[in-house]
């Protein structure tokens, strides 16, 4: 009876679009017109353009209640649902409505297997590798992967009708693979198994991506923004762009912390080595690691406004002076690719290399990866995205070489010690280094941006906002809680942490997070400095 119902109304539908092709020549132009307004918007069809009565309006099937399409359409494989979007308007309504509740539904599905099969694994890694669901795990884990990937591809764009889930095709595999995996007690070798999966997402990723979404970022409103609030927040909350500009008070305030530095560099030359050490983690870590985000924050300009851009860079290598490393120019052009090409393979280097995801994956591991966070911060431009020096980066080395031979001469070697050790402990194993891991490492699946809204953030220029300060970099630290304020029924219902060293914690001991736990794409044709 389903399968007779089935093709019955398929038949009907090719027929009525077959209907479209001996439409006169005016008319097909309205009809593409339909079309493409179909697939670039998510809400309800308007008014037919050319004014005349909608094609079915003779199809009794387009004309019973929207309960009993919806029945009829289930009996279908979602990429049959996607290929009636170009019957008509209604009917492309309804089918951009049952691709997003397909794609949520698969989701919900996923994590519905993947919580039984965890529930039967055991605690042990050593263990699981030998278990009988082994296999499905591993399985599992890539559809969770994938699944991420196309939330992030499509459903920013989905959450503002901006268009619907497109590739319908898409969830009949990924419903494929997760079936198969239910009912095979030895199943395949996962890339044996997700080739397919692989293969149709990522030509559908990337057809949106390079058709697309071009098309879509015309109806945005806003070229200073990231992403997630697509040009929604310009127009709802216009007073964001008033919080715009430089913190007029920023590189007082980082003259005082060089200073303290310098200060703290003259108190601790007679000390024994342990309370040098002792010093240089509780309290020269935490100013070292508070002046790197003041220099995060010279670097978008914060401190002179982008009129005197040069300004920020030398003032940038004079707050880099206490932390010992010349980095402050290297940051900038480094830090702009993450905000421009965020996870971009090969250009954004905040994203561990394939090694520190291959090797550093238990516990044991993953407590040492943290701990020399600042040294892979350091090697991983030169092995992911190496750059010519520019003349910048030249006097950024040799003023801090200057400065660092200055204090060796006058305070002596413990003196350097602790600042070096300072920005190295404070960047490492250290409660403010928890945002290196709270800002991007996915946590929960589909959001791979968070903020923290503890209290530390007193002492790291509101880094913690992170989500206001991707989608508004131009807005200072000392201003991101306004934003929050301004758009409070937008932040407040993301994901959020309250808590760096619970972040650092839960990393360390959650077997399914690791330096993998990242969203990476490919990106075309980038423009970089």
């Amino acid at each position: 009876m389903e399968r007779a119902v089935r093709r019955q109304f398929l038949r009907i539908m090719a027929a009525e679009r077959a209907v479209k092709t001996s439409v006169p020549a005016g008319r097909c132009g309205d009809m593409a017109a339909e079309r493409a307004g179909g697939a670039g918007t998510g809400g309800e069809a308007g008014p037919d353009p050319g004014g005349t009565e909608p094609l079915h309006q003779d199809n009794p099937l387009l004309s019973l209640p929207i309960v009993a399409i919806d029945s009829v359409l289930g009996l279908m494989a979602y990429d049959e649902i996607s290929g009636l979007r170009l019957v008509c308007k209604r009917m492309d309504a309804i089918c951009q409505r049952l691709l997003n509740q397909g794609f949520l539904k698969v989701e919900r599905y996923h994590s519905l297997c993947q919580k039984q099969v965890k529930a039967q694994l055991p605690r042990r890694e050593s263990e699981r590798r030998n278990h009988s669901l082994a296999r499905h795990a591993d399985i599992l884990a890539a559809v969770e992967t994938r699944l991420s990937l196309l939330n992030m591809t499509f459903m920013k764009y989905v959450d503002t009708n901006l268009c619907c889930f497109i590739p319908g095709k898409v969830i009949d595999e990924i419903y494929r693979v997760l079936r198969y995996v239910n009912s095979t007690r030895s199943p395949q070798r996962a890339h044996e198994v997700l080739q397919e999966l692989r293969d149709i997402s990522s030509m559908a990723m990337e057809y949106f991506d390079e058709k697309i979404v071009p098309i879509l970022k015309k109806k945005l409103s806003s070229a200073d923004m990231s992403g997630r609030l697509l040009g929604v927040a310009p127009a709802k909350y216009p007073e964001i762009k008033l919080l715009m500009g430089p913190d007029h008070n920023l590189k007082w305030i980082v003259a005082l912390m060089v200073a303290v530095q310098l200060l703290s560099f003259y108190l601790v030359k007679d000390l024994d080595w342990k309370w040098v050490m002792f010093w240089a983690y509780m309290f020269g870590g935490c100013v070292n690691h508070s002046i790197t985000l003041a220099i995060h924050e010279i670097s978008h300009n914060a401190a002179f406004g982008n009129k005197y851009a040069i300004f920020n860079r030398y003032f940038g290598m004079f707050a880099n002076l206490p932390v010992g490393l010349p980095y402050s120019v290297s940051f900038k052009r480094y830090h702009m690719d993450h905000h421009r090409y965020m996870g971009g393979d090969g250009i954004d280097v905040d994203i561990p290399t394939d090694f520190e995801g291959w090797f550093f994956c238990t516990r044991l591991r993953k407590f040492f990866w943290v701990i020399l966070q600042p040294l892979f911060y350091a090697i991983r431009p030169l092995c992911i995205n190496p750059k010519p020096i520019t003349h910048l980066e030249i006097i950024n080395l040799a003023v801090q070489l200057t400065f660092n031979l200055l204090i060796y001469h006058l305070l002596g070697v413990k003196s350097i010690v602790y600042m070096l050790a300072g920005s190295l402990l404070g960047m490492g194993l250290h409660p403010i280094s928890g945002h290196f891991i709270a800002e991007h490492y996915m946590f929960l699946k589909g959001h791979e941006t968070y903020s923290y809204y503890g209290p530390l953030n007193l002492i790291t220029f509101n880094v913690g906002y992170h989500n206001e300060h991707h989608d508004f970099p131009s807005v200072p630290g000392c201003r991101l809680p306004q934003v929050k304020k301004i758009a409070a029924d937008y932040y407040d219902k993301l994901p959020q942490y309250s808590s760096w060293v619970k972040v650092l914690y839960d990393f360390i001991m959650d077997d399914t997070i690791s330096p993998y736990s990242r969203i990476k794409r490919i990106v075309k044709d980038a423009k970089q400095d």
